[in-house]
């Protein structure tokens, strides 16, 4: 983003690419068994905030307005979008810590039901 803020369409189809991931309706771009939604949310939220905080110094400086289209996506689409990711994050953290639990189960040669 070292070349400023996309426009409001190329922000809107970034985050409908990624809603499309997060949601399960597309494959995610990477695939490393238990953590890759831990990674993936992790790598959208990031991008998400990186989004944000842009539109914050665009704010600070002038170029974007109180009640301006870029003012309303960054407090309506792309806070819910962040809440989204993470969201998915924790629900990506969960599913790794049962499957380490599992894990040290099985090593300890205990039955997990459930």
């Amino acid at each position: 983003m070292g070349t400023g803020l996309p426009s409001l369409s190329e922000l809107e189809e970034e985050i409908d690419e990624i809603l499309e991931v997060l949601t399960g309706r597309q494959p995610p771009p990477i695939e490393v068994g238990i953590p890759t939604l831990a990674e993936v949310a992790n790598a959208y939220l990031a991008r998400l905030r990186e989004i944000e905080v842009e539109i914050h110094r665009c704010e600070r400086d002038g170029t974007v307005t109180r009640g301006s289209k870029l003012y309303r996506f960054r407090t309506g689409e792309l806070r819910s979008m962040i809440d989204l990711a993470t969201k998915s994050y924790e629900l990506g953290s969960r599913r790794l810590t049962w499957a380490q639990h599992v894990a040290e189960a099985e090593w300890r040669g205990v039955e997990i039901q459930g």
